[in-house]
Order: structure tokens, then sequence, then C-alpha cells
């Protein structure tokens, strides 16, 4: 008669097999979260102590301490305007589609001479190409329009 089989759980010959948990005595246990740098020399005139340099130079804290945050440039004015008239004139009032094209296009040479100073030239140039499109649809329809006038007058 056979020996029983130790295990009675039955293995998966497609998974490799479990592993076998031994303590070692040389092991330290896990933690969550890195060790954090060693500071470095204050920054002179600084109200608090920042670090300078390390692993982690330059990364921005929400406590104050660090580099400086960076913040985008405000958005333009207009490019938010030329986005609406955009849309607007998309959605069927076609007669805003010029105006959108002529403020986006001016956001745009703003954003564009002066980056530092505006942001937003994605909303100012969405605005300006449908500006283009709303207004050259405009003009197929008057167009179509002034020939069927035209055609019906005539004939």
């Amino acid at each position: 008669m056979s020996q029983p089989d130790p295990d009675p759980t039955p293995q998966n010959p497609y998974l490799p097999p479990a592993p076998q948990s031994q303590p070692h005595a040389d092991t330290q246990p896990l933690h969550p979260f890195p060790a954090a740098p060693a500071p470095g020399p204050a920054v002179p005139g600084a109200p608090w102590s920042a670090p300078v340099g390390g692993p982690y130079a330059g990364a921005l804290s929400p406590w104050g301490h660090g580099a400086v945050p960076w913040s985008p440039p405000p958005e333009h004015p207009q490019a938010t305007t030329a986005l609406v008239l955009g849309v607007v004139a998309v959605m069927g009032f076609f007669p805003t589609g010029p105006f959108a094209w002529v403020i986006g296009g001016r956001a745009r040479r703003a954003i564009d001479a002066d980056p530092a100073r505006w942001g937003g030239r994605g909303l100012a140039t969405a605005g300006y190409v449908l500006g283009i499109v709303t207004t050259v649809m405009m003009a197929l329809f008057v167009g179509f329009i002034a020939l069927a006038v035209a055609l019906s007058a005539g004939g």
C-alpha cells in the first residue's frame, strides 16, 4: 500500500511551486516609505531651514520646504471668448464664426509674443479653427442661397 500524500491540495502544473517561508536572521522588515535624505545646509535668509541638495533636490513640498512651486501663466482673456464664439457658431449661429476667427487669431499672436505672461493657446487655437470652419460654411451657405435665388429669378 502506498503512503498518503502529506499535502492533500493538488498542485497546478502551470504555476510555479509555492515559496517556502523560512525565517532568516539577516532579513530586515520592509518599510512602506524610503528613508528621508540627510538635510543639507540651510538657505541663507530663509525663514525656515530648507534643505539644499540631496536626492530630492528641487522637489516640490506642500509644507513650504524645497523648491518654489511653479504655476502656469494665466489664460489670455480673449482665448476663452474665441472658443465660446466658435462653439456657438458650430451650434448653428454662424455669424459669430468670423468674430471667433479674428479674436482667436489676435489671442494666439499675443500668446506667442509673450508666452511667459499668457497661457491658453489651445483654447485660442480651437476658437480660431472653429471660426475658420464656420465662416467657410457660412460663405458656402450664402453662396448656395444666392445661386438659388438667381436661378429661380432667371427661370
